[in-house]
């Protein structure tokens, strides 16, 4: 005589909606990532080869620069930066929604830099051209120089 036993596993039930967006990769966490601007010279901040590790930064993540230069033609929102050299140019607007590190760094081109939290200056900060910079929080300014229309080049 064979006796069916009932099954009393787990079952999921997935809606078809999730199941797609999770396929599609829209409902996929993000995680926030440190990225390194490589270029010695300058480069795209849009092309993903020029930052370590590959992909430009997004809304979630810090941007490190220690040389170089990013040209940025696009609006870019990221959560912070962090510098201790190199320059960011071009005509985009870069949005840091959280903190900023500002410890030798040039700003130009005729883009904006929207900064929404709060953050430090400690080294040499060129704001040259006709860039627009934007602090909507606060910013510390504990020792360096900032400097307007220096057209050097030079962070520091």
């Amino acid at each position: 005589m064979h006796c069916a036993r009932p099954h009393h596993g787990i079952r999921l039930k997935i809606s078809p909606l999730v199941a797609a967006l999770a396929l599609a990769g829209i409902a996929t966490p993000t995680f926030a990532l440190d990225h390194a601007w490589l270029i010695p010279t300058s480069g795209a901040w849009e092309a993903d080869a020029n930052w370590s590790p590959f992909g430009a930064p997004g809304s979630s993540d810090t941007a490190i620069f220690t040389h170089g230069a990013a040209i940025l033609t696009s609006n870019t929102f990221i959560n912070r930066i962090q510098t201790s050299g190199g320059t960011l140019t071009g005509d985009g607007t870069l949005s840091v929604t959280s903190s900023h590190a500002f410890a030798g760094f040039s700003m130009t081109g005729t883009g904006r830099t929207i900064l929404q939290g709060t953050g430090t200056i400690s080294g040499t900060l060129n704001l040259d051209d006709d860039r627009v910079i934007e602090n909507q929080n606060s910013t510390v300014w504990s020792g360096g120089t900032i400097y307007f229309n220096r057209h050097d080049g030079s962070a520091g």
